[in-house]
């Protein structure tokens, strides 16, 4: 987003506008999102994808209305008897591994992986200490996930993620391997479509295989994804993807 000041933004004849969203300013650009749609700009990415991608709890609610599988995930008001409760039930594996995750956030910060009962306890107390709130899901095993970039209605590709020697995190921003592969029309179509439950226009669409079920799960959709990695893997330029669109955008 330009340096410029609301009202300098309301006089300029803008058809439509871009913009990549930074942790430390969301709140605040957010808000200009918001105020600048009020005006009638077209603004990419608008203020509902914001909201929805980055709250992971809203955001799973939407992809799951929308019919699109995710994994089994689990938030509540007292995460920590929720977790015995389920380490207590008959359906629970004692092999079974969990991921707890903050409600926002980005770059797998705070993301924590176990199947240890204290270690497990010891994390919610943390985000309870903290005053936040955290949200769990069942670990999928893998040797793997995929990252896919959706600009509007068109996947422009995408990249398998596979996790550095000794990590159990499969980011490139944790360490680990980007490798670019040909998306499936199946993987396709589950992209676009977890893109606009969650109504974003651009996004990064993170999407496991979980073999266990036969079937692909949605990790998260992201807002503002980082290329860097994408375009190194993929040699596609990304941004000059979004210009066309947002060409056509303008058109409209």
């Amino acid at each position: 987003m330009p340096s410029l000041n609301l009202p300098t933004l309301m006089r300029e004849e803008i058809s439509a506008m871009w913009h990549s969203t930074l942790k430390s300013m969301l709140i605040r650009r957010a808000y200009t999102v918001e105020m600048l749609e009020n005006e009638g700009m077209n603004v990419i990415n608008p203020t509902d994808g914001i909201r929805l991608s980055k709250d992971k709890y809203l955001g799973y609610y939407y992809l799951k209305k929308c019919g699109i599988n995710i994994p089994e995930t689990y938030a509540s008001n007292d995460e920590m008897h929720t977790y015995f409760q389920i380490l207590n039930s008959k359906s629970k594996n004692k092999n079974d591994k969990f991921v707890f995750k903050p409600m926002s956030g980005k770059g797998g910060i705070g993301i924590i992986i176990t199947g240890e009962k204290s270690t497990a306890g010891d994390i919610l107390s943390m985000f309870a200490l903290n005053n936040k709130v955290a949200i769990f899901q069942k670990f999928i095993k893998n040797k793997g996930d995929m990252r896919i970039i959706v600009v509007g209605d068109e996947v422009i590709g995408g990249i398998y993620r596979i996790a550095g020697k000794g990590m159990n995190k499969n980011g490139i921003s944790t360490g680990g391997k980007a490798v670019a592969f040909n998306v499936c029309d199946e993987l396709k179509e589950i992209s676009v479509k977890a893109s606009k439950a969650v109504k974003c226009k651009i996004s990064g669409v993170d999407i496991i295989e979980d073999k266990e079920n036969n079937d692909y799960k949605v990790l998260e959709v992201n807002c503002s994804p980082a290329f860097d990695g994408f375009q190194k893997a993929t040699k596609l330029n990304v941004y000059e993807k979004i210009a066309d669109y947002l060409l056509k955008e303008c058109k409209r």
